[in-house]
């Protein structure tokens, strides 16, 4: 049955996450602040210390991000000895490819102390690109095909592994696997940036898995270039615009955060979930959720569409 009714929401942001994404992740640093020692980890559970004086504040790929100098670095997660099993995603930009990273010199990532307990992910300039490359033990190396070739250009690097097989991935991609061995390290906590090799550039969005992410996660991450950040939510539901109908399918988790006024348009639903949204709604037609749905609006503007 359809209601025919006049809304005017004046409605505030809720946080809805992704049930896949936020599994396993150990900290998420969006490193956005603005200043200081301190980089949060949006899960509000392994704050990093920041070392050094990276330019913070920066445009990342998503807000801001944190500029590192080979002397800076961000010292993160538990005191504990690095799984074997993990997945470790960033955004990286670096401001050239030459000079700046010879052999095991260029960490994104490291957990040791470079010795043989150490376990390092990060680039090895190569014919003019660099490449991404992993280390542990202090004895074993293993390059991959994946590289990245421009300068001042943001790329999403995914480090995967199983424990047998070493994954790369660039922008979404994947790009080889490498057979390798154990690679769990001594009880210390992870470094960002300058670990047993430094680096030099841009870093944001940086998380850190105690399992392995699917290809089609990886995908979600990439988000066709656009980057997701935590809590991993899409924004699928584009307003239709004044005079317009729009339908909103509730198993895409819809974030709406720009203004609608559909005026005579039509607002309806499919399925089941949740809708956040900050943003004002003004319509004469709000669509039944179904024969058998229910339609909340809460006071704090969560829309809920489920069954009887």
């Amino acid at each position: 049955m359809r209601k025919i009714i006049l809304l005017l929401l004046m409605l505030f942001f809720i946080n809805l996450t992704s049930a896949s994404l936020t599994d396993g992740l150990m900290y998420y640093d969006k490193l956005d602040e603005p200043s200081g020692t301190v980089a949060i980890d949006s899960l509000n559970v392994y704050n990093g210390t920041i070392t050094g004086s990276p330019q913070m504040n920066q445009q990342g790929i998503i807000n801001k991000a944190i500029n590192f100098t080979p002397t800076d670095y961000i010292t993160q997660g538990p005191t504990q000895a690095v799984s074997e099993v993990f997945t470790i995603n960033a955004w990286v930009n670096v401001p050239q490819l030459s000079g700046v990273c010879t052999f095991d010199s260029c960490d994104i990532f490291g957990h040791g102390s470079g010795t043989s307990t150490g376990y390092f992910l990060g680039f090895y300039e190569s014919g003019g690109v660099l490449v991404l490359w992993m280390t542990y033990g202090g004895i074993a190396n293993y390059f991959s095909t994946a590289s990245i070739s421009k300068i001042n250009t943001w790329y999403m690097v995914t480090y995967i592994n199983d424990g047998t097989t070493f994954q790369t991935w660039v922008n979404g991609t994947w790009k080889q696997n490498i057979t390798v061995g154990n690679p769990k390290a001594a009880n210390t906590r992870d470094k960002i940036g300058n670990s047993y090799g430094a680096f030099s550039g841009l870093i944001d969005e940086l998380g850190r898995w105690n399992r392995t992410l699917s290809p089609t996660e990886v995908s979600d991450l990439w988000n066709g270039g656009a980057g997701l950040t935590y809590p991993f939510v899409a924004d699928t539901c584009t307003c239709a615009g004044a005079g317009n109908n729009w339908e909103i399918a509730m198993s895409d988790y819809c974030n709406i955060t720009e203004a609608c006024d559909l005026t005579t348009g039509t607002l309806s639903f499919t399925g089941s979930g949740y809708c956040s949204i900050d943003a004002t709604i003004h319509t004469t037609d709000l669509g039944d959720p179904g024969p058998n749905g229910l339609l909340k609006i809460l006071s704090n503007a969560l829309i809920w569409v489920g069954g009887s």
